[in-house]
């Protein structure tokens, strides 16, 4: 994003009770954003034909997956505290996994009663 964008975005909360002004200003600055992304597009594209005129063929695919996302690392949810705070360190980790694994495991059932039946026949020895 240029900073022009961002200046057009600050913008916009002043305009929140003029709609139409709001709403002139929202598309302006989405137009903006695509002719961003396009231009950004444009000049990876013109670095792959100037690679592609060099040969350089480890680079141009390096590049390929770069703008078509397939070498993006996948992003892990970060696990947060109650009060939306990013848990970092270990020990706070583990001071949040208690209590939930604590909770999940809760058992409210009495303990069951033990059985004692000597009614039962005795096994003798010669069976």
């Amino acid at each position: 994003m240029t900073n022009q964008i961002l200046e057009l975005m600050e913008q916009r909360p002043k305009k929140k009770d003029d709609t139409i002004g709001y709403n002139n200003l929202k598309r302006i600055i989405k137009k903006k954003i695509k002719e961003s992304k396009e231009a950004d597009i444009e000049e990876k594209c013109t670095e792959i034909e100037t690679l592609q005129a060099k040969h350089e063929n480890f680079n141009v695919h390096r590049k390929v997956k770069e703008i078509t996302g397939a070498c993006r690392r996948k992003h892990l949810t970060r696990l947060t505290k109650n009060e939306g705070n990013a848990i970092i360190n270990t020990v706070e980790l583990k001071d949040t996994w208690k209590p939930y694994i604590e909770q999940l495991f809760h058992d409210t059932r009495p303990e069951p009663p033990e059985v004692v039946d000597d009614t039962r026949p005795y096994i003798l020895v010669k069976q």
